[in-house]
Order: structure tokens, then sequence, then C-alpha cells
């Protein structure tokens, strides 16, 4: 018989949510003009994936203006979660 793999927790997760909104607002302009042009050419309801979503910019910008079905990939747990958390509730 195997043994049961020994189960590993991960260290609780600390978001610095001030910093991270202030670089997000610090980036947002730089962000815009490559997000506009995504949301032109994306369908109404298609389907946006986001790999290395980072903080969710880029998706929350071009659902700002274009209503998609979005899917966001983020493998930084501290960037994964603040994602996690500015979606939540959301349809899309």
């Amino acid at each position: 018989s195997s043994e049961p793999a020994e189960s590993i927790t991960p260290p609780p997760i600390t978001i610095d949510l001030p910093k991270l909104q202030r670089w997000e607002n610090s980036i947002r302009g730089v962000t815009a003009k490559v997000s506009a042009t995504a949301a032109a050419l994306l369908p109404e309801g298609g389907v946006l994936i986001d790999v290395g979503a980072n903080v969710g910019l880029f998706t929350e910008q071009v659902l700002e203006q274009r209503r998609a079905k979005a899917y966001l990939f983020e493998p930084v747990p501290e960037y994964y979660e603040y994602c996690r958390r500015k979606f939540a509730g959301r349809s899309d």
C-alpha cells in the first residue's frame, strides 16, 4: 500500500492593498490604448483570456468597453488573490 502524500500548507498571502492600488493607478494610462484595441477586436459577448493577468487592469479596462466573458490566469499568489477579490461577484 502506498502512503498518502504529505500535505504542504503554503504561507498566508499578504497583500499590501494600498501599494498595489497606487501602482495600478500609475499604469492605467499605459494600458488604456492596448485594452481599447483589444476591446475593438473582441466581439460583443466574446471570450477574453488574460494569461499573466497581473492585477487584472487590462481585463478590467476591456470589460468597461465590451461585454465579454473573461478568464484570468495569474501565477503570482498575491496578484491572483488581488484579481480574485477585484472580480468577485462579477458574472463576466
